[in-house]
């Protein structure tokens, strides 16, 4: 039987990129903490680690994101009280499934919609299937990290700050999730961590526990707002700098995520919780001022 091990970190900004929920697998591939070589989690989760135990990945909210004054409970779409705390609400959580190099990411079928490609499917326009290697013929011929150029050519959140020709050396690695293994709730974070805050990061880095008691007492109090594996939110963006306030206003984006993202129930929720709300501008995130496909 394979023991327990669960990682749990603080997501400072959300915005349908890492973690990436759509297309049947939360995918984490592209978070910066991640990208930069002295932390992050992918760093230690590796192939052989899934061979002797159950890993999960758990992320409480950064005091940025804009999150809700709402949050799923009992399966209701609840008010929360005055006194809610970013850093008590659990914004993601899912078990890593697989892992894979860029270079298998990126060739594997199963993650083709995941691309970054011009299109007017917004989803698909922030894919973070973005990375792959190439070889370069010199005296010692070694593989050289790139952005694809087709996708992205513009990218620099691989290189270095302060020095836009030197390129860190990334984790070569991507955490896969499969589609009933993994809760999105983006900026609908349920409430559910405050008692139990020790086994949760405050800062930046990640947190390591081990044992099955600790990760049933998390997965219990998912559990508590009777929800079923899934993506429950739209994504929590970030209330600075200016231009990620502007990306959460982009209706399109937010429609497509209601339209083809959510399950029927989660759609009925969120629709007959909306009707029932007549004070939009209570709401700490702009998305609901602005989705008519509601």
């Amino acid at each position: 039987m394979k023991k327990s091990l669960l990682y749990t970190y603080v997501l400072d900004h959300d915005l349908g990129f890492a973690p990436n929920p759509f297309f049947n697998y939360l995918t984490l591939a592209g978070c910066k903490p991640c990208l930069w070589k002295k932390t992050g989690i992918r760093k230690y989760i590796t192939k052989q680690m899934l061979e002797k135990y159950n890993v999960w990945i758990f992320a409480n909210g950064g005091i940025d994101l804009l999150l809700e004054n709402y949050e799923y409970s009992n399966g209701e779409l609840v008010k929360l009280d005055s006194n809610w705390l970013s850093q008590d609400r659990l914004t993601y959580a899912f078990q890593v499934n697989e892992v894979l190099t860029f270079e298998e990411y990126y060739n594997d079928p199963r993650f083709s919609q995941k691309k970054r490609i011009n299109t007017s499917k917004h989803i698909k326009a922030r894919g973070d299937n973005i990375h792959h290697y190439t070889t370069k013929n010199t005296e010692n011929t070694t593989k050289q990290y790139l952005m694809d150029p087709e996708i992205n050519p513009d990218d620099t959140s691989c290189r270095k700050k302060n020095s836009p020709t030197e390129k860190y050396r990334p984790v070569d690695k991507v955490l896969i999730s499969k589609k009933d293994q993994f809760y999105y709730f983006g900026c609908f974070a349920p409430n559910i961590l405050a008692d139990i805050q020790e086994y949760f990061k405050k800062g930046p880095g990640s947190k390591r526990k081990d044992g099955e008691v600790i990760l049933n007492l998390i997965l219990d109090k998912i559990k508590e707002v009777c929800l079923k594996p899934g993506i429950y939110g739209f994504p929590s963006f970030k209330s600075h700098p200016k231009k990620f306030v502007e990306m959460s206003r982009n209706e399109n984006y937010l429609c497509e995520i209601y339209q083809d993202c959510f399950s029927d129930e989660t759609k009925s929720m969120i629709k007959n919780w909306k009707a029932q709300t007549e004070n939009k501008e209570e709401f700490i995130n702009p998305v609901f001022n602005l989705l008519d496909c509601i």
